[in-house]
């Protein structure tokens, strides 16, 4: 199942547009976070797709916690984040509860919420005109998805636990540049999710690796 998530966004026929574009691609929920009111633009822009508008859920904050895998996107490469594009992206999809996660028109997400986010999604443009309108993003990437079959897949505990193993060989090891290593290993995690049963397997070959460092008997 996913959520398409709406972090602040100040436009109301935005919100309508992309309720419209989830409809066309056959996704229901939407979830609005902090929104601007909802006006006649809304409806207007909604067309036959008020319904999603009818049926979302409006927070105050978003809570990636409540999610298995969490799909951010930007219209901005760097900061040493890799993105993966739409089409990339319908390979990763994972099953379970994933939230697809756009920010406001103006600011994008936050530094805070891309941080939450297990994957970044990129829509390669025209270096004439990088940035795209909300609802014409968020049509690319539902596109895209509407075809994706969720895989079996750990979910988030799993995968932070395999990453905290990881980095606990990084301590013992005095590793220099820890926080590349662990973010490298990171992402590479969140790209491509192992299956619970083989987060669980290297998870216990991480362990093994560590006592055998601290000189424990197997």
């Amino acid at each position: 199942m996913i959520d398409v998530v709406l972090i602040q966004p100040e436009q109301p026929g935005n919100i309508g547009a992309v309720a419209r574009a989830m409809k066309n691609f056959g996704f229901q929920a939407l979830v609005l976070v902090d929104p601007c009111e909802l006006t006649d633009e809304t409806r207007a822009q909604a067309k036959h797709a008020y319904d999603v508008i009818k049926n979302a859920r409006i927070l105050r904050k978003f809570e990636p916690k409540k999610y298995d895998y969490v799909i951010g996107t930007t219209g901005i490469m760097g900061e040493g984040r890799p993105c993966v594009t739409p089409e990339e992206l319908k390979a990763l999809v994972p099953g379970g509860k994933v939230a697809l996660v756009f920010g406001n028109e103006g600011r994008g997400l936050s530094r805070h919420d891309m941080e939450a986010c297990d994957v970044l999604v990129h829509i390669p443009t025209s270096d004439a005109y990088a940035v795209m309108n909300l609802s014409h993003a968020a049509a690319i990437v539902l596109y895209e998805l509407s075809g994706a079959h969720g895989k079996e897949v750990s979910g988030r505990k799993e995968r932070r636990e395999l990453e905290k193993a990881f980095i606990n060989i990084l301590d013992n090891l005095g590793y220099r540049k820890k926080e590349d290593a662990a973010r490298a290993f990171g992402r590479l995690v969140n790209r491509a999710p192992p299956r619970q049963d083989e987060a669980s397997t290297l998870v216990g070959v991480l362990k093994r690796i560590e006592k055998t460092l601290n000189g424990e008997r197997l």
